[in-house]
């Protein structure tokens, strides 16, 4: 196995942080403007063909694989293991991880790098809020259906399907871009449309890939003023997201 050090992410809390991480970055790369798009727009129209690196004919996308030691453990296994864009390429026998992404611009950028990624068969894991109070990170939901709004206005487009995954109850999630956007009036308007989960990157990820895949999320905090932080176990989260990245390893090989 080979192995290039990589920056990565060293987060000791929940969604809410990463959320936060993803506005600094994207705010830092192009507003609220969607740089993946219009960097591949540039690349398709370019004379040459860039490099894009290869992966496997599954490609599992984790933005932060929150029990480490546990990754850590599974990259013994791994074939090679290559730092891109600070993030992760984890080559295994039967699929390719890409890991320590931050919202959808940087995953879209590090997908324009990976060899005729759209023909691969797609997987998700990551993590979301509850837009009601019932989501603690004991909770494994998996996406059923996705939607944008206004919240995230480079999106505007109506609600995708995606593929179940049947140990785990299903659920409406709808993406946004900026989490400070997030007010309780626009709480309860996207609650009254049937939407319980709020997350930063499977829509632009589904519009993009084109057609529907399998997603888990593991719910990590709620959205509200009534929210305390404290009472939201993070050992608990990893305990979950172990399980989830554990099921989704399992489809992979079926």
């Amino acid at each position: 196995m080979t192995k290039d050090k990589s920056l990565g992410y060293n987060l000791q809390t929940g969604r809410l942080t990463q959320r936060l991480e993803c506005y600094l970055h994207t705010v830092e790369v192009g507003g609220s403007n969607p740089l993946p798009p219009i960097f591949q727009q540039m690349l398709d129209e370019l004379p040459f063909i860039p490099y894009r690196l290869p992966a496997r004919d599954r490609l599992l996308l984790i933005p932060f694989c929150h029990h480490q030691r546990h990754w850590a453990d599974t990259c013994d296994k791994a074939q090679s293991i290559r730092s891109f864009l600070g993030a992760e390429i984890v080559h295994f026998e039967q699929c390719t991880v890409l890991t320590g992404f931050m919202g959808y611009p940087h995953m879209l950028t590090l997908l324009s790098g990976i060899q005729d990624w759209r023909n691969k068969q797609l997987f998700f894991l990551g993590t979301a809020g509850s837009l009601k109070n019932e989501a603690l990170p004991d909770v494994v939901t998996a996406a059923s259906v996705i939607m944008t709004s206004q919240l995230c206005p480079a999106f505007n487009a109506e609600a995708l399907d995606m593929i179940p995954i049947t140990r785990y109850p299903s659920r409406s999630v709808i993406t946004v871009d900026i989490p400070h956007r997030e007010t309780l009036e626009w709480q309860n308007s996207t609650i009254k449309l049937g939407f319980d989960r709020v997350e930063m990157e499977l829509y632009p990820l589904r519009q993009f890939y084109g057609r529907p895949f399998q997603a888990l999320l593991v719910g990590s905090d709620h959205v509200g003023e009534s929210v305390n932080a404290a009472k939201i176990s993070y050992a608990a989260l990893v305990k979950k997201f172990t399980e989830a990245f554990t099921c989704l390893m399992e489809c992979i090989h079926e």
